[in-house]
Parts: C-alpha cells; structure tokens; sequence
C-alpha cells in the first residue's frame, strides 16, 4: 500500500515541506511516546504502535537492530518525507513482574501521551497508527475513548485511518495455549493480564469489536494479515483479516 496516497486523500490538511531531523537510536526500548523524525512543518504524524512481545523500536528493526530501525527511512521517501513519526512503547513483554495492566490501560497511556506531548499533534494535519499484532487492539480502543473523551477530541478527531499488520481482531485460538506454557515455564513467570484479554471468547475483544464497528465509517482501514500457516514451535497461527 502506498501511505502516500492513503494521507493525500485528505484534502482538507494542509501539506507541509521541510528538512527532516532524525534521532539516533535508543541503546534501550523505551516506554511512552517517542519522536523519530521531526518537521519543522509536518504534514502527518504517523505513529507505529508495536503488539505482544514487541517494543518501541526492535520490533520494527530488522534482526532486531535498533541500528535497523527502517520507520526512519521514511524520511527519504519522496511521499512521507515531510511526516513527523513516533513510536509509541509500552510493557508487553512476556518476562517480568506480574502487573495488573491491560489494552484499556495500554491505549489510556497513548492517548495520555498524545495529548501531553509538547508539540501538539494533529493540529491541522491528519494522524495515521500503524500498529503490529496487539497494537491494532491498542489503537481501536484508544480511538473508541478518545471519541467519548472531550480531552481527546482535538487530536482523535484527527485521526484518519489505522494500518493493521497481523492484528488479531477476533482474538487467537492459541492465546490460552500461550498462556499455559508461561506458567508452566521453569522459570516463574506471572500471567499477564492482556493474554487472556487475546482469547477469541474474550469479551474484552467483543467489546472492542461492536463499539469500533460503530464508530469507525470515517476512518480508512487496512489489514495485512498471513494466508499461509506460520510454524511456532509445534503451532500454527493464522491471524485473522477481519477488522
């Protein structure tokens, strides 16, 4: 898909040119709203939103790399060089002390950080999500308060579309499965809220579901999912192309 096209077809924001500032990478994945590339007049805040297991820059990094981290390289591109990007961090990880965090406090936190950011975003510009896996869930319900939100409105009623790669909108069959052999690891690990939140009779999902449903018509969305099965261990995952 060419984001190019999916940001220009919004006419009523204006375009912006300028000469892109790039940040060197972290030496760590931080948590929270990161600038990557700034514009002195942006013309789109695109922010990458990473899923379960992931983080703010090595799950958009080839190998892993911060050094790779290929969301900078947009600033070369002759469509969305003059795009402000972020990455947004937060704790999906797998390891680590039990927490009672979920997706609803996950999107609260973007929203929260959105809106707290020194130069505002989406003032007068459109805002894109690109969001991995559990990122889709973070950025629908993010959408879903920020509408219901005054606080939020002057940003979320900027928002014109969610790029979905491998979200798992109905929710996995392997999510319970995932959650068993974490406890039953050797090493003690707590279970974490947001995998059960994954289960495909989640009614956090259904919730999620119905509302978004109902409040999305002036959005644009686009889901990239798998056709083929991918072998994890001794598993299969097909993720689901359905919004």
């Amino acid at each position: 898909m060419d984001l190019s096209k999916f940001l220009s077809s919004r006419p009523s924001f204006r375009s912006g040119a300028s000469t892109p500032a790039s940040r060197p990478p972290p030496e760590s994945d931080p948590l929270g709203l990161q600038l990557v590339t700034d514009q002195e007049n942006p013309s789109a805040d695109i922010i990458f939103i990473h899923g379960l297991g992931g983080s703010a820059f090595r799950t958009w990094s080839w190998q892993r790399n911060p050094d790779n981290f290929w969301p900078r390289w947009l600033a070369r591109d002759e469509g969305l060089g003059s795009c402000r990007i972020f990455t947004f961090g937060y704790d999906a990880n797998f390891k680590g002390d039990a927490h009672g965090l979920d997706i609803l406090d996950f999107a609260k936190d973007l929203l929260l950080q959105m809106l707290s950011y020194p130069k505002a975003l989406g003032k007068d510009r459109p805002i894109l999500f690109v969001a991995h896996s559990m990122g889709g869930l973070v950025a629908k319900k993010a959408y879903i308060l920020g509408k219901h939100d005054r606080k939020f409105a002057s940003f979320v009623s900027s928002v014109i579309g969610i790029v979905f790669l491998a979200t798992p909108h109905r929710g996995s069959q392997y999510a319970k499965t995932l959650g068993n052999i974490i406890a039953a690891a050797p090493i003690q690990v707590p279970p974490k809220l947001y995998l059960s939140a994954l289960d495909r009779q989640s009614p956090v999902l259904q919730d999620i579901n119905e509302v978004f449903g109902q409040q999305c018509e002036e959005l644009q969305l686009v889901s990239f999912h798998e056709t083929l099965p991918v072998k994890l261990a001794f598993m299969k995952i097909i993720v689901s192309a359905t919004p």
